[in-house]
């Protein structure tokens, strides 16, 4: 697993302008390429009584009414794919009080992206 302090240096999540805007590109924590897309994305909420998620992928989104709870906190994840087959995950758990941000580098393997714009316009 690729460190969060690691992760946080190569995307430059700690950089000024960040927060107030402007953008940068997704860099791949394997490979530090940037032609990375977004392939799915999970919401978890809290638990101690709730249950259920939603998941984004390509083929739709999906309400697992039945999904356990993972730890005390909502779960947000993001996972991507980078054009030279690597996959990953960023997490955001709210664990404690804090939100914590960390980086999960998943099976090579090509994935499909949620959206792509498929050049026949509207």
């Amino acid at each position: 697993m690729v460190s969060y302090a690691d992760y946080t240096l190569r995307c430059g999540l700690r950089q000024p302008g960040i927060a107030n805007g402007s953008g940068r590109p997704v860099e791949c924590p394997v490979c530090g390429g940037t032609e990375v897309h977004p392939a799915g994305v999970v919401v978890n909420p809290a638990g101690q009584g709730f249950s259920g998620d939603v998941k984004v992928f390509q083929n739709g989104v999906h309400i697992d009414q039945t999904a356990k709870p993972e730890g005390r906190g909502v779960l947000v994840m993001f996972g991507f794919g980078c054009d030279n087959g690597h996959q990953f995950a960023l997490t955001w758990h709210l664990e404690g009080g804090e939100t914590i941000m960390r980086c999960h580098v998943l099976p090579d393997g090509r994935s499909s992206p949620i959206w792509k714009d498929d050049g026949l316009g509207d």
